[in-house]
C-alpha cells in the first residue's frame, strides 16, 4: 500500500501471509468481502438480506459479498474510486444495485 507521504509498504495481506507462515497455520478472515463477516451483520441486525442494503464507495472489496448474499448494494462514487464511469461499473464482475454520487441521494 502506498502511504500518506507517498512510500510503498506492506498491505495487510503481506502481514497475514507472513503470520501465515511464520505458525505453519491458517487466518480465519472475518472482514470484507467475507460471507462470515455479513452473515455475522445479518445476525446482529436482525435483518433477512432482502431487507438489507450494503452501501459503500469500494465496488470490489464490499459490494460483492454483500451481493453474494442476497444483499441489495449500493455504490457511492464519490469515495476512492470516484474515476469510475457508468460504463466500467456496468462492466465490474459483481455491478451495484444502485448507484449515487454521494450519501445524500440515497434513495430509501
Amino acid at each position: 500500500y502506498q502511504d500518506p507521504e507517498g512510500r510503498l509498504g506492506p498491505g495487510l495481506g503481506a502481514w497475514v501471509r507472513a503470520v501465515e507462515y511464520a505458525t505453519r497455520s491458517n487466518a480465519l478472515i472475518m472482514g470484507k468481502p467475507s460471507r462470515c463477516y455479513f452473515e455475522t451483520a445479518l445476525h446482529r441486525l436482525g435483518t433477512a438480506p432482502h431487507e438489507t442494503v450494503m452501501i459503500s464507495d469500494d465496488p470490489f472489496n464490499d459490494l460483492p459479498g454483500a451481493k453474494e448474499l442476497g444483499i441489495r448494494t449500493l455504490f457511492v462514487t464519490g469515495g476512492k474510486y470516484r474515476h469510475l464511469d457508468s460504463k466500467a461499473i456496468g462492466s465490474l464482475p459483481v455491478p451495484p444495485d444502485f448507484v449515487i454520487e454521494n450519501i445524500t441521494q440515497i434513495p430509501f
